[in-house]
């Protein structure tokens, strides 16, 4: 993997934990803001559909 790969896969690994850290604060103090925790959803799910598009090998179709 480049350099670059890397550095977004660190990127995702890095907001994982944070928002891991801050639903784990969410559920010890009771907050239940659906804003709140939509949001960390939607953030968690973008960053994983990123890191699986950067992943993923690409197939260049050889156009004739």
């Amino acid at each position: 993997m480049t350099k670059t790969v890397w550095y977004r896969v660190a990127l995702v690994v890095v907001a994982v934990i944070l928002i891991g850290v801050l639903y784990g604060l969410m559920q010890q103090e009771q907050i239940a803001n659906p804003f709140l925790v939509g949001s960390l959803g939607l953030i968690l799910g973008v960053d994983l559909a990123l890191l699986l598009a950067n992943l993923w090998p690409v197939h260049h179709s050889r156009k004739p």
